[in-house]
């Protein structure tokens, strides 16, 4: 379950920033882009490898 959620976060990325082109995701260097999303990121493998 919590694959299917970081998969539709990354997906929905990459729509927004690529397709859509929504500011400030669009313009965001890959490194700043990481460090925002990576937190929510671990949440969901944190609760996938309690499991």
């Amino acid at each position: 379950m919590f694959t299917s959620l970081v998969s539709a976060q990354l997906v929905g990325l990459a729509l927004l920033r690529h397709v859509v082109a929504v500011e400030p995701l669009a313009s965001l260097d890959f490194e700043e882009l990481v460090e925002r999303l990576a937190p929510a990121r671990e949440i969901h493998l944190d609760r996938l490898r309690r499991e």
